[in-house]
């Protein structure tokens, strides 16, 4: 009842007659004599269209239905753009259901145009709490990955083909390695409106390897993104790119537009949906260029407080100029992430792929087929950090069966990951 008094103040900014019968009506739950009050004060006509609507959202807010509220402070704005405490009452609901930019939006507004020195001050601490860290920031990460196949070469020495034995060459078969990797996220968000912005991003990311002959690689990639926020959703789409880089020379560009959008469906359950679709131009190895497009569904369910489970299922199309390098790949991935008494966090996952090719593999006589399966622990501790860095741990065995030799390995590897926003 307090939180209704305080609405029916505000309510006051907009006619000092109305403050003294109106709320007092709605206070009591006399919505229809309210509504008759307010007729005869500022009659029907257009102008006072947006005291109708402010008091359906009132209404609304007493009845505790935050989403039709939202909608309904936002008609008013619509029709009365400098109707002030419906824009306050409006940071105040957006901000409650974790939609902070548009938040900041409306609070913006309001602190250039306060009715007063404490909605303004208000504002203001609202506005400094969340500025940095939603509309623009920096990601740090860093890891160190030794694996006992960090080339993912055949685990064969030789394999037989027509009667006759083959041997498979040292630097295709399973070497056991380190390699280190370490890359910086960078993005800006720029309101458009209260549920449309505009989010560049750009990464870098580089990768080096130690005891094992393999490039090292370095990935360049940016983002425009035009980023749609509601109540229980977010859209994101744009154009990218990437370039990609094997001991300093370029290897390959990509170029083209991806989509992500999540959905809260249930307060316990989330659902996510990802699209991507390249053209890409190789600098040397001009028979692979081509298409790449990838398209994934994933859910992640709150099964208890402390338990978390996610499954996601993703697919990748590659088109190029060898039938035989063209594949279609698909992978299952399940998780349980469970938070123990005292900040240890545990996960989970297991995996399943298959990765299906067009043509004739090179020298046999059947396309490649390949059936990938991994098995991961990931540790890590709320309360453990280095400089403001979470370390976390991660245990990986893989099994890959395929029936090209080349392809068929096992490998075990041991990642320690940190990771830092600012």
């Amino acid at each position: 009842m307090r939180f209704l008094m305080v609405i029916c103040v505000m309510l006051g900014l907009a006619g000092p007659v109305m403050a003294q019968s109106v709320p007092a009506l709605l206070a009591a739950g006399k919505d229809a004599e309210a509504r008759a009050l307010l007729v005869r004060m500022v009659g029907t006509g257009p102008k006072a269209l947006p005291h109708h609507l402010y008091m359906d959202a009132m209404i609304l807010m007493r009845a505790g239905k935050r989403d039709q509220a939202i909608r309904a402070l936002r008609e008013v704005l619509a029709k009365d753009p400098n109707f002030g405490p419906a824009r306050v009452d409006l940071v105040r609901l957006l901000a409650t259901s974790g939609q902070i930019d548009a938040a900041l939006y409306h609070a913006e507004r309001v602190a250039r145009n306060a009715p007063d020195k404490p909605t303004q001050a208000e504002m203001t601490r609202f506005i400094s709490r969340f500025q940095g860290g939603n509309r623009q920031g920096i990601a740090l990460r860093f890891a160190v990955e030794p694996s006992s196949n960090i080339n993912r070469g055949s685990g064969q020495e030789s394999f037989a083909l027509a009667g006759r034995d083959f041997s498979i060459e040292d630097s295709s078969q399973a070497q056991s390695g380190i390699s280190v990797s370490a890359g910086v996220t960078g993005w800006i968000t720029y309101a458009l409106s209260d549920r449309w912005s505009l989010r560049p991003s750009l990464s870098i990311d580089g990768r080096t390897y130690r005891e094992v002959d393999q490039d090292d690689q370095i990935t360049l990639s940016g983002q425009l993104g035009l980023v749609r926020t509601g109540a229980r959703h977010r859209l994101s789409f744009g154009p990218a790119a990437e370039r990609y880089f094997k001991n300093g020379d370029g290897y390959r560009t990509r170029v083209g537009v991806v989509a992500d959008v999540s959905v809260q469906a249930k307060p316990d359950l989330r659902l996510s949906f990802a699209a991507a679709h390249y053209d890409q131009r190789h600098d040397d190895e001009m028979f692979r260029d081509g298409t790449y497009s990838s398209l994934s569904a994933g859910l992640a369910w709150v099964l208890r407080p402390d338990v978390q489970i996610t499954g996601r299922l993703s697919g990748v199309v590659e088109e190029t100029e060898r039938a035989h390098l063209d594949h279609t790949d698909l992978r299952l991935d399940l998780g349980v992430t469970k938070e123990w008494s005292g900040g240890l966090i545990t996960r989970l996952g297991v995996s399943h792929g298959t990765n299906r090719f067009k043509g004739d593999f090179p020298l046999f006589t059947a396309p490649r087929k390949d059936h990938v399966s991994e098995v991961s622990l990931s540790v890590l501790h709320r309360k453990v950090q280095a400089m403001g860095f979470a370390p976390q741990l991660t245990l990986t065995g893989t099994k890959s069966r395929s029936n090209i030799p080349f392809y068929t390995y096992d490998g075990f590897d041991v990642g320690v990951a940190l990771s830092r926003r600012f």
